[in-house]
């Protein structure tokens, strides 16, 4: 059966009872093998909210078809220390298998892993089960060590690593190279970008301290400042850096899946223009960095390109497509509400229209 419109996004807590049923699902099979996998159906929604609660640092990802939540993963560390990412419980409803859901959000995970500097991911396999770590195995992970389970003594599981790998960013190098030519043809301020500050003026008021994720030549940059705000303007791009300086705000060099920035510091984020540079399966972690540096009650404004799937460009620029309703439901899974919504038409003929959005940070 083919994939229908699919998106990969992390968890809310309206998402865990679709979470757990689809977790039970999978596991069926297991624990009918073995009672070792009973402890999976001890989990409940209360249990869960509580472990999320207790480890802020842990999160649940998940893929969406067509609406419906049809694969889960836990993921992240066990201690602040750790140089290592952990996912577990990967879990197919039995539905949907055969579709490939299981390995996109391993690698989803490892491109996170990537992007936040670990230096490898690790799982756990029961040895029960032989056909889950020579499955874990065909995706490149590798046997480390075998410890027996706490919870069921005389039984044991493998542990098995996987390194990261850096992987070069085309989008950076090519703005590396037209940094210039890009300043010169979308330096000014046209009249939906001022809309768009306007709109966010409403909900957050100078001099809040707000971050400005990917900010280029720093156009916006001095638009906020000019309004009173305190600015960080943040980039991947050195050449970009450079030409922002003609802002005068603070600039910092930064990647928007891993954000240099201390927790809860800034009041506000915008991010005109530059997330629709992340592939979706990392377009969730950049939110996750976004929610984690806002403050409670903080506001958050993008936008992004309307449409379906990614595409290199022929000038070595990478872009991704979003739909409304799931960038919507992407902002709920990390604690965002969306305030407001609105598509404006794009000011070069035939490209898509954008889909500009601002949010709010809800109370934990």
């Amino acid at each position: 059966m083919e994939r229908q419109q699919v998106q990969v996004r992390l968890a809310s807590s309206a998402d865990y009872p679709a979470v757990i049923a689809v977790t039970y699902a999978a596991y069926a099979p297991q624990r009918a093998k073995s009672e070792l996998y009973a402890y999976v159906y001890n989990e409940t929604v209360e249990s869960l909210s509580a472990s999320q609660a207790k480890h802020p640092n842990w999160q649940i990802l998940v893929v969406e078809e067509a609406g419906q939540i049809v694969a889960a993963v836990r993921v992240g560390t066990f201690s602040p220390t750790d140089t290592d990412l952990h996912l577990w419980r990967l879990s197919v409803d039995p539905a949907a298998q055969g579709r490939g859901y299981g390995k996109l959000l391993v690698q989803t995970v490892e491109q996170w892993a990537s992007a936040q500097g670990y230096q490898s991911i690790s799982l756990g396999a029961l040895e029960v089960s032989p056909e889950n770590q020579a499955m874990y195995e065909r995706w490149g992970y590798r046997y480390h060590e075998r410890r027996e389970m706490t919870s069921a003594p005389g039984n044991f599981y493998a542990i098995l690593h996987k390194p990261t790998k850096r992987i070069a960013n085309q989008t950076v190098a090519t703005y590396e190279t037209i940094a210039e030519d890009y300043q010169q043809r979308r330096g000014a301020i046209n009249p939906w970008i001022l809309e768009s500050r306007d709109r966010f003026m409403h909900h957050l008021v100078a001099p809040a301290k707000i971050l400005e994720v990917g900010c280029g030549p720093g156009r916006d940059a001095l638009m906020l400042h000019e309004a009173g705000y305190q600015v960080l303007g943040l980039d991947p791009t050195w050449a970009m850096l450079q030409l922002a300086k003609h802002a005068e705000v603070n600039l910092i060099a930064g990647d928007a899946r891993s954000l240099p920035i201390a927790t809860a510091s800034v009041q506000g984020v915008w991010a005109q223009a530059s997330l629709l540079h992340l592939p979706h399966l990392e377009f969730s972690l950049a939110l996750n960095e976004i929610a984690r540096v806002l403050q409670s009650q903080g506001i958050f404004y993008f936008s992004l390109k309307v449409g379906e799937g990614e595409q290199m460009h022929a000038d070595g620029r990478f872009f991704a497509y979003h739909q409304p309703e799931l960038v919507t439901k992407a902002l709920a899974g990390v604690g965002l509400k969306v305030l407001e919504q609105w598509v404006v038409e794009a000011d070069i003929p035939n490209n898509p229209p954008w889909v500009k959005t601002i949010a709010r940070k809800e109370p934990a």
